[in-house]
């Protein structure tokens, strides 16, 4: 079963969880980067185990917090972290929230934003006069990953480096050798595209709606 066989029952119940027993974020983690996150908790490993088999995405987690204290169940967390599953699931389930629907929107609209970008760098077009060490008429690996990188410094690495055929390891390697020779190629936390000012707007507005 994928999340668009739900019938109407089991989405009323999802929702229903969603409201009462849900989270929808965007958190911002010491390492500046945004993470956007669908989560359900509950006492009851079978309810969110429920969950898990009828959206088909996700993963269940079970928080130690309540571990000293034996008369007190553990709790369990269904998770959605993926921005693809993100965006698929409040897809489906946004028409139906009540008190969640102005964070699924946000959220949902920074999930969106990341995946565009992330498309972006897929549809890089990597020239056909490319070998890893150059040659005569050839451009070479690191030629190929400036030209790259100075035209569009928002690609993500860990896309373009498996379009080269390389790991982001020696894709980060090369940049260095780059900014060692004077090539002005930002640096960056992390694979991702760097973060504009919509996803940061977007931060904002759910921090503002998060602190009411």
């Amino acid at each position: 079963m994928t999340i668009n066989d739900l019938s109407q029952l089991d989405l009323g119940i999802i929702v229903g969880l969603l409201e009462g027993e849900g989270y929808i974020g965007l958190g911002l983690k010491a390492s500046g980067t945004f993470q956007p996150v669908v989560d359900i908790s509950n006492t009851e490993l079978s309810i969110l185990n429920f969950v898990h088999e009828k959206i088909g995405i996700g993963s269940i987690q079970t928080s130690n917090r309540n571990k000293p204290k034996r008369s007190v169940k553990p709790l369990h967390y269904f998770t959605i972290r993926r921005q693809e599953g993100i965006v698929a699931f409040l897809e489906i389930v946004l028409p139906h929230l009540i008190s969640k629907r102005r964070a699924a929107v946000l959220v949902m609209k920074f999930c969106k934003l990341r995946l565009k970008n992330r498309r972006h760098s897929k549809d890089v077009h990597i020239p056909k006069n490319f070998r890893r060490y150059g040659g005569k008429g050839f451009k070479s690996l690191r030629e190929v990953v400036k030209e790259l990188l100075l035209e569009n410094p928002n690609l993500d690495y860990g896309i373009i480096a498996q379009k080269l055929g390389i790991t982001t390891t020696h894709l980060y390697e090369i940049l260095y050798q780059l900014r060692k020779k004077g090539v002005n190629i930002p640096q960056r936390v992390g694979s991702s595209p760097p973060y504009g000012e919509k996803e940061k707007e977007i931060y904002n507005q759910f921090k503002m709606l998060r602190d009411v």
